[in-house]
């Protein structure tokens, strides 16, 4: 399972990681074969349009970890409701 973290997130899901690679977590992060991936990880940079991170996530098979709540034109809400 991928996991692609946008800017909105990345400190909790830093520290997300670093829980599921100790001991009491790591054999569940390999069951699940779990890779966090931010922005960058995926060659897209970091000031990317909401409608366009949400159309990379789709395109290397992510799911996308977000704490952006913005509505409106343009925006992840505005993108996923179409």
């Amino acid at each position: 399972m991928r996991l692609l973290t946008d800017n909105d997130v990345i400190g909790a899901v830093r520290v997300l990681r670093q829980i599921l690679v100790s001991p009491a977590w790591v054999d569940l992060t390999a069951t699940l074969e779990l890779q966090c991936m931010e922005l960058h990880d995926v060659a897209f940079p970091a000031d990317a349009p909401d409608v366009a991170v949400w159309q990379r996530s789709q395109e290397v098979g992510a799911l996308l970890s977000t704490g952006n709540r913005a509505s409106g034109e343009g925006s992840l809400d505005h993108t996923i409701a179409e």
